[in-house]
C-alpha cells in the first residue's frame, strides 16, 4: 500500500501481510494435490493385487501417509521451511542434493504426463470434430497442439503461491471437477454392473503385485512434494493444527474416495480392465458418461498442474535466491520478470516434450522416475527426515518412539519398493514398445475423408 504526502513530496510503501492458508484450504489443497490422474488408474490396481488384499493394502498405505504427511508438515514449520532445499539443511548434503534433484526431475516428469493428458484428449475429441469440418490447421501437427496447451498451463499457473484469490479460485474449480469425474466414474461402474450381463473374472489375492501396488498407491498418498510449499502459505496461528488435522481429513477422503472407485470400476469391468480405465471403458461400453469422465479428467489435470508448477517455481527460486539470514525464500517476493519466466520455461518444456518423444516413451520415462525419484522422495527421504530432525534431535519434544517406528517402516518399505522397481524396469526393458504412433496430421486427414464420403 502506498502513501503520498503532497506537502512534502515524500511516499511511503507499507506492505501488508496477508494471512495464510487456513486449515481447511490446506486440506483442500492436500487433497487436490495427492487425487489428480491416478483416479483414472486405481480401478486397475485391484487386478494385480487382488481386491481382497487391495482393501488391506490401501488401509495400511494410508495410515502410513497420514503419519508421513504430519511429520513433513510439522518439521518444515518448525525449520521453516518451504522448499525441499531448506527441508533438508538438517540431513547430510548428499541428501539434500539427491531430494532437490529428485524432485525437480521427477515433478517436471508429473507436469509433462498431465500435459499429456490433455494433448491426447484434444487430439482425440476437439482435433476430430474439426477435422471433420475442415478447419485442421491447430490439428496438423502435434507441436501445435503443444503450443496451446503451453499457454494454457501458462495461465492457470501463473499466480506465486497457492493461497491467494486466483489460486484459491483455481484450487477450488479443481476441487469441483474432481468430485465431477469420481461421482461420474462411480455412477459409470455401478451402471455397467447392474445392466450389462457379461461373465466377469475376478482375482481375490495377488502376492506377486503386493509391493507394487503398495508403492503406486504411496506415490500419491504420501504426496510429499507439496507438503513444504502447504507448511509455507499456511496462516502461522495454524501451522500446529495443520500439522496434525489437515493429513488425517486429506488422506481419509482420499481413502474413501479410492476405494469406491476402485471397487466400482473393477466389479464393473472384470480382469478385461486395463490401466487407463475410462479408455477400457471406451472401448467396451462406450457413452455419455465416458466422454463426461474424459473430458472432466483432461480438466481436471489441467486444474492440478499448478499444484505441479507452484513448488517446482518455488524450488528453482530457493535456489537461485539463498537467503543468509536462514528463513525460507518467498517466490512472491520475486520479480515479476523471474516468475514469468520460470512459469513459461516450466509450462513449455512440460507441455512439448511428449509432443516431441510421443505419449508412450514419455509415459515409460514417468515409469523410470516413479521407480527411482518417487521411491526416493516417497520413502527414504521422508525417513531421513524423521531420522535426523525427530529421532536424533533433542530438541524434538514428540514421542520419540513412534518416530522410531515410523523411520523403520518407512526405511523397510523403501527398500521392499527399491527391489521390485529394478525388476519392473527389467520387465518394461523386455517388453515391446508397441507400434509406431500415427501422426496427428494422418489422423486428420483420415477423418476429414471419413466426414466426407458421409456427406457424400
Amino acid at each position: 500500500m502506498a502513501f503520498h504526502d503532497a506537502a512534502s513530496r515524500m511516499s511511503t510503501c507499507v506492505y501488508l501481510q496477508t494471512s495464510g492458508l487456513s486449515v481447511t484450504q490446506a486440506t483442500l489443497v492436500a487433497f487436490n494435490s495427492a487425487v489428480g490422474s491416478t483416479v483414472s488408474l486405481v480401478g486397475y490396481y485391484p487386478s494385480q493385487s487382488g481386491w481382497q488384499a487391495f482393501a488391506v493394502i490401501m488401509l495400511v498405505v494410508a495410515i502410513t501417509a497420514m503419519a508421513q504427511q504430519s511429520a513433513l508438515i510439522s518439521t518444515s514449520c518448525q525449520l521453516g521451511a518451504g522448499t525441499f532445499d531448506e527441508l533438508c539443511q538438517p540431513l547430510p548434503i548428499w541428501s539434500s542434493r539427491v531430494t532437490v534433484a529428485s524432485f525437480l526431475v521427477y515433478y517436471w516428469g508429473c507436469l509433462g504426463f498431465y500435459a499429456q493428458f490433455v494433448e491426447v484428449f484434444l487430439a482425440d475429441q476437439l482435433c476430430h470434430l474439426l477435422c471433420q469440418r475442415g478447419s485442421s490447421w491447430l490439428c496438423q501437427s502435434e507441436h501445435r497442439l503443444g503450443l496451446l496447451v503451453f499457454l494454457l498451463l501458462a495461465v492457470v499457473s501463473w499466480p506465486p503461491q497457492l493461497s491467494g484469490t486466483a489460486a484459491v479460485f483455481i484450487n477450488n474449480m479443481n476441487f469441483l471437477v474432481k468430485w465431477v469425474v469420481i461421482v461420474t466414474a462411480v455412477a459409470k461402474g455401478l451402471y455397467t454392473v447392474i445392466s450389462v450381463d457379461a461373465e466377469r473374472d475376478y482375482v481375490a489375492w495377488a502376492p506377486s503385485g503386493f509391493v507394487r501396488i503398495a508403492c503406486l498407491l504411496m506415490s500419491s498418498y504420501a504426496n510429499t512434494g507439496i507438503m513444504p510449499q502447504i507448511a509455507a502459505d499456511v496462516d502461522k496461528s495454524q501451522q500446529e493444527r495443520a500439522a496434525n488435522l489437515c493429513p488425517v481429513i486429506a488422506v481419509s477422503l482420499q481413502l474413501l474416495v479410492y476405494f469406491v472407485v476402485a471397487y466400482s470400476a473393477y466389479f464393473a469391468l472384470g480382469d478385461a480392465i486395463t490401466a487407463d480405465v475410462f479408455a477400457t471403458y471406451n472401448k467396451i461400453y462406450p457413452g455419455y458418461m465416458t466422454t463426461i469422465l474424459q473430458g472432466a479428467m483432461a480438466l481436471l489435470t489441467f486444474l492440478s498442474s499448478p499444484l505441479l508448477i507452484i513448488p517446482l517455481k518455488a524450488q528453482i527460486y530457493g535456489l537461485l535466491s539463498p537467503r543468509s539470514d536462514g528463513e525460507a525464500a518467498d517466490l512472491s517476493q520475486a520479480p515479476s520478470s523471474l516468475q514469468g519466466g520460470l512459469t513459461l520455461s516450466l509450462a513449455f518444456t512440460g507441455a512439448i516434450a511428449p509432443c516431441i518423444v510421443g505419449p508412450q516413451a514419455f509415459t515409460n520415462f514417468l515409469f523410470f522416475l516413479a521407480c527411482t525419484c518417487g521411491n526416493w522422495l516417497n520413502f527414504f527421504l521422508p525417513a531421513m527426515v524423521v531420522l535426523y530432525c525427530q529421532v536424533l534431535s533433542p530438541s524434538y519434544k514428540g514421542g520419540k518412539s513412534l518416530a522410531t517406528f515410523l523411520c523403520c517402516w518407512l526405511f523397510f518399505l523403501g527398500g521392499l519398493g527399491l527391489i521390485d522397481a529394478g525388476f519392473q524396469i527389467l520387465e518394461s526393458l523386455e517388453k515391446d514398445s508397441g507400434a509406431a504412433r500415427v501422426p496427428l496430421a494422418t489422423s486428420c486427414a483420415e477423418w476429414g475423408k471419413a466426414s466426407a464420403l458421409m456427406v457424400a
